[in-house]
């Protein structure tokens, strides 16, 4: 009777020893793998990329589309990380100022935000630039339980006026 109840511990321990070894492995898959660690990634190492090269004085496009847009643009000038000057574009829908206009870091601060609040359904999808690791493009489209919910911001005509 002993002896059976000794085997029967090590099979529990063994089943027991096993199943917290598969847990393991799972956890480790799954932050090793998951698609917010590596989004995660990708964007630390664009915005490590964007602060080595960037330039003192830059210019772009910025497009911010929530719902149904058209094409709404803007130029913005930033000199030293401060925005100092917005033009319209063309049948613009923004009116944005010197104040409220997005500066690089404001992008990337925008990217985070998505990541870090995205739920389970909901995808968000970044793409940088290979050069200076700027965000490019940024969308947040809501799960299928809401409706009409999705937001865009880009960046295009991206041009360096001065190096650091």
């Amino acid at each position: 009777m002993e002896t059976s109840a000794r085997a029967d511990l090590r099979i529990l321990a063994c089943v027991t020893g096993g199943l917290g070894a598969a847990l393991a492995l799972a956890v480790v898959a799954w932050t090793t793998f998951s698609p917010g660690l590596e989004a995660r990634r990708a964007h630390h190492h664009a915005h490590a990329l964007w602060e080595a090269r960037e330039p003192a004085a830059y210019s772009f496009d910025y497009h911010e589309c929530h719902g149904m847009c058209g094409d709404c643009r803007v130029r913005v000038t930033v000199r030293d990380g401060d925005v100092v000057e917005v033009a319209t574009r063309p049948r613009s829908c923004g009116a944005y100022t010197t104040d409220t206009a997005p500066t690089i870091e404001g992008m990337f601060a925008i990217a985070a935000d998505h990541h870090s609040t995205a739920g389970i359904d909901d995808v968000v999808d970044v793409s940088y630039d290979s050069l200076l690791g700027y965000p490019q493009h940024v969308s947040a489209i809501c799960g299928f339980e809401a409706s009409d919910c999705g937001s865009g911001w880009s960046i295009s005509d991206f041009e360096s006026v001065g190096e650091r």
